[in-house]
């Protein structure tokens, strides 16, 4: 080989170098034995760490670094799913950590296996993507509709939704309280056996309202309940959406 060659094969690793350096996700290179080939500077910042862990794996750099080796040994699990699995297909998993400012940084790790055309495993590559503010967004979410469904559950008034055939896909617990009958019972079942409104005209039913998707303010029903039939009032302050 010249050493002509030599430099163009320098400068094409170069290359590729820089464009795996450019990316905003953290990318690696393994060899079938789980050692670094390469990693990019979104994985590992520090020039010298960088160079250090080549030819090295996950709980060379824990011990090196004192970090726990739980998440060496999580990586190792899922780097042995993907050779393991045969099909050429990635593996992912998320990963969770605490960062040295104490807030929580979440990662979506994905490796890829790639083999050489006679079927054996040539290198596995591995990616990571920072999903905090996603997480983050998912819990919050989580807790305000906690915070709602406790709201509902514990209402003295009946809460329910219908779908547009006028058939209950919802009731809250104040159903049991005031009819007697367990909500559960009634998922499926048409609320016009239930609401009565002799005064409405056809025109204007219940679930005319909301094929329409107009607002029901303030319609009188009387409802069947275990106790016998009770005057209610039923309402929504905003136009019902079909999903249309």
């Amino acid at each position: 080989v010249s050493s002509h060659d030599i430099c163009m094969l320098e400068q094409q690793k170069q290359f590729y170098e820089d464009i795996l350096n450019s990316l905003p996700v953290d990318v690696a290179v393994f060899n079938n034995e789980h050692k670094y080939l390469f990693v990019n500077q979104v994985a590992i910042a520090d020039k010298d760490v960088r160079n250090w862990i080549v030819g090295k794996d996950d709980f060379e750099y824990a011990k090196e670094r004192n970090k726990s080796l739980e998440a060496a040994q999580y990586r190792r699990d899922l780097f042995n799913n993907t050779i393991n699995k045969k099909d050429g297909k990635e593996s992912e998993y998320e990963e969770g950590h605490t960062k040295a400012d104490g807030t929580r940084q979440f990662i979506l790790r994905k490796m890829k296996p790639v083999y050489n055309p006679d079927k054996t495993l040539k290198i596995v590559v591995g990616c990571g993507v920072d999903i905090t503010k996603r997480v983050n967004s998912e819990e919050k979410l989580q807790l305000s509709e906690a915070k709602f469904k406790d709201l509902v559950n514990n209402l003295q008034d009946i809460i329910f939704n219908v779908d547009v055939d006028g058939y209950f896909t919802f009731l809250n617990p104040a159903w049991e309280k005031i009819t007697g009958y367990k909500a559960e019972d009634f998922i499926g079942k048409n609320y016009s056996q239930y609401f009565i409104n002799s005064t409405l005209e056809k025109s204007k039913s219940f679930t005319d309202l909301i094929v329409n998707n107009n607002a029901i303010k303030d319609q009188v029903y009387n409802i069947k309940t275990m106790f016998g039939s009770k005057t209610v009032s039923v309402y929504s302050e905003a136009s019902i959406v079909t999903g249309k």
